[in-house]
Order: C-alpha cells, then structure tokens, then sequence
C-alpha cells in the first residue's frame, strides 16, 4: 500500500514497469483492506484498555492516604461497675435454701413481669377463668367411670415415680463418674420436682374442686375438694 502511494506512475503508462505496478496495486490493496478490518476489534480493545489503566492511575493518585483517625476519644470512666451474675451453688446443702429461693421468685413473679410478659399473661388467666366456667359442660364428654379414673392415676403415678428415679439415677451416675454436670442435673431436676409438688398441694386447696366420685360428682370448684389441678 505504501509502495503505491509513493510511487509517481500511473496506471496506463506506457513503461517496462507499468505493468508490474497495476498489478501489485490490484492484488495487494484488497489485501491489505482485509487485514485493516480484522486489526480494528484488537485495535478498539487496545484503546478501551489503555483508557481504563490510565483512568485507574488517575483516581489512585488523587486519593490521599488514610492517617491515623485523629478524632479525639472519649476517656473511659475509671470507676465502671461491672454486675457479675453468679449461679447459685447447686449441690445437696444448698438445696434447701435454694428451694425456698425458688418459691419466692415463683409466687413474686407478678411483681416483675414486664410489659411484654403481661401481654400473654393476662389472656392466659382470662383462658383458664373461661376454662374453669365450663368445666362442667366440659366433663360431660369426658369419659369418668373407675376404671378410666384408675388407669389415670396409675399413669400419673408412674409419671412422678419416672421423673424421680430419673433425677436420681443421674445424681448417683454423676457421683459415680465424678461428673459434675449429671450430678447437677440431678439435683437441678430433684429441685423442680419438689417445687412443683409444693404449688400442686396449694394450687389443690386453694381450688377446693371435687374428686369425680365425692359430693355431687359434678366436679365443683371451691366446696373443700383437693382435685384440681
């Protein structure tokens, strides 16, 4: 192509090289064109990469460096009180205390509640005073003869006697094994027990609901019973 452009012949003329050069000119050029339009795409990502080298140096030099953050720091106080929560000692000695611990955060619970907790409290008591209205209507499609009574109580029987083998089986295992986690946890589920079969005994009297086969059999709240719960 360049060949071409320098040279002063022209196509026609009447020399020993005008010949050549017409046709060098005729098959050279279409070549050359060729090769010039599959050089553009390579050429266009050549430039669109250079352009994005060059604006990446640009932003990185007009970023000043970060110093250290010479915003002032509040002083911590000196005197900070720091309230620990220390678990109650659990082991047989302390169990008699903590049971009476226990009941005093039970039956003063109320005095404690948040807000939060009254929002499920409250319908909860309206629940059971509905429950306690309709115990009546409710026991008429109970099923109440003896033997269903008596199969229950073999049933809850075995359940206290379960839970109580349970919490003690862990105990020995842990003293044993010298595990202090199951001894613990035997301790910890004898106390639950213990603390539940006291509320049960005064949630019973102060029910006063009639056994199925005492007084009227209607199951009545309040007349000296000790059925509920």
């Amino acid at each position: 192509m360049s060949f071409v452009q320098k040279s002063d012949l022209k196509l026609g003329q009447a020399n020993r090289f005008g010949l050549v050069v017409e046709k060098i000119t005729m098959t050279l050029a279409p070549r050359l064109r060729i090769e010039d339009y599959c050089l553009k795409p390579f050429m266009g990502i050549g430039m669109l990469i250079s352009l994005l080298a060059f604006c990446s140096l640009v932003a990185s030099g007009q970023t000043t460096p970060e110093g250290p953050d010479s915003t002032p720091q509040a002083p911590l106080p000196q005197n900070t009180q720091v309230s620990v929560f220390l678990p109650r000692p659990v082991n047989l000695k302390s169990l008699p205390k903590n049971l009476v611990l226990d009941q005093k955060d039970f039956w003063t619970a109320p005095l404690h509640m948040s807000e939060k907790q009254w929002d499920w409290a409250l319908p909860s008591v309206l629940v059971g005073g509905l429950l306690i209205k309709a115990d009546g209507s409710i026991e008429n499609h109970v099923p109440t003869s003896k033997s269903t009574v008596s199969h229950a109580v073999t049933f809850s029987n075995a359940g206290v006697a379960a839970m109580s083998a349970a919490g003690a089986g862990l105990f020995l295992l842990g003293h044993i094994q010298n595990n202090d986690q199951k001894r613990e946890t035997g301790i910890l589920s004898g106390e639950a027990a213990i603390g539940a079969f006291l509320d049960t005994e005064l949630f019973k009297y102060a029910a006063g609901r009639e056994r199925p086969f005492s007084g009227s059999g209607t199951g009545r709240f309040f007349v000296g019973g000790d059925s509920f719960p």
